[in-house]
C-alpha cells in the first residue's frame, strides 16, 4: 500500500520548503493559483482543487477524499529529525529525502497492521523531550504538520469551525470512534517560523477565530482540551517558551 504525500499550500508560491525534504510529494493548490505554483515548481506534481474549497478543514477533507491513504505535510517543513540518536549534530539527526519517503511508507503500513486509521510523528523537535522508553504510542494527538490518514475511517473535518484546529478535531474524532492512533515519536517533521510566515492559514487566521476554535473543541470533546501554557508549537524550530497564541490548546486523550 503506497502512502501518498500531499502538501496543502495556499498563497505561498515561492515560499514552499517541504518539497525539498519530500520530493515525491504532491502540492495541493487552488485552481486559480496553479499557474503561479507551476511556474515556480515545474518539477513538482500539482493537484488542483476548486477555489471554493476554502480553509484548511475543507482542504484536508478534499485531500482525504481524493487520496485515501495519505500523509499531509505543512508547506513550511525544513527537515525530518531522528530524535533517538546520541548526538546533537544536525548531520546525524537529519534524514535524507529517500529516508523520509521510506519512513512515511513504513509508518502508514504499520499503522494499518495495528488497526489504526490516524498516524503521525513526534510534535516536538527537541531530543531532550524524547522518551526512549516510549518510541511508539498507540494513542494521542497527531499534529497537522505531519498528519497521516488511512482510507475507511470515520474521521472527517468540519468546514464550519474557525481557527487552525483541524488536527485537534481529527484527533478527537479518531479517539472517539477508533480509540487508537499510531505515533512514531522517534521522528519529527520540523517546522519553520510557525505563526510568522505569510500566506497559508495565516492569510485568514485571526485571534477571534482561534478563541472560537478552542471553545468549539471544548464543547465537542470536553476536558480533554485545555489551554496551553509555556511552549507552543508542534514541531516549530526554536519555539519560544512564551505561548504566541493566547488561545492555544492541548489535547490529552485519557486512554
Amino acid at each position: 500500500m503506497e502512502i501518498k504525500i500531499v502538501i496543502p499550500t495556499y498563497k505561498r508560491a515561492g515560499m514552499v520548503l517541504t518539497h525539498k525534504i519530500a520530493p515525491h510529494a504532491i502540492l495541493s493548490v487552488t485552481r486559480s493559483e496553479v499557474p503561479a505554483y507551476r511556474a515556480l515548481y515545474p518539477n513538482v506534481e500539482i493537484d488542483e482543487h476548486p477555489d471554493d474549497v476554502a480553509g484548511m478543514a475543507m482542504k484536508r477533507q478534499f485531500i482525504y477524499d481524493r487520496f485515501g491513504d495519505v500523509l499531509m505535510l505543512d508547506d513550511d517543513l525544513s527537515q525530518v529529525s531522528r530524535l533517538y540518536v546520541a548526538s546533537n549534530k544536525v548531520r546525524i539527526q537529519k534524514m535524507t529525502p529517500d529516508e523520509v519517503y521510506d519512513l512515511v511508507q513504513w509508518a502508514g503500513n504499520t499503522a494499518r497492521l495495528c488497526g489504526c486509521y490516524l498516524f503521525g510523528f513526534n510534535k516536538n523537535p527537541s531530543p531532550i523531550i524524547y522518551r526512549p522508553w516510549q518510541p511508539i504510542k498507540l494513542s494521542g494527538f497527531v499534529t497537522g504538520a505531519a498528519m497521516g490518514m488511512l482510507r475507511g475511517s470515520r474521521i472527517s473535518f468540519n468546514p464550519l469551525v474557525s481557527g487552525s484546529i483541524e488536527d485537534f478535531y481529527a484527533s478527537g474524532i479518531n479517539a472517539y470512534y477508533h480509540r487508537r492512533a499510531f505515533i512514531d515519536t522517534r521522528f519529527c517533521f520540523v517546522q519553520e517560523e510557525t505563526f510568522k510566515r505569510t500566506g497559508g492559514v495565516g492569510a485568514t487566521r485571526t485571534m477571534d477565530d482561534e478563541k472560537e476554535g478552542t471553545l468549539f473543541l471544548r464543547r465537542q470533546f470536553g476536558s480533554v482540551i485545555s489551554m496551553k501554557e509555556g511552549m507552543y508549537g508542534g514541531g516549530a524550530k526554536g519555539a519560544k517558551t512564551v505561548n504566541q497564541n493566547p488561545y492555544g490548546r492541548t489535547m490529552t486523550i485519557p486512554f
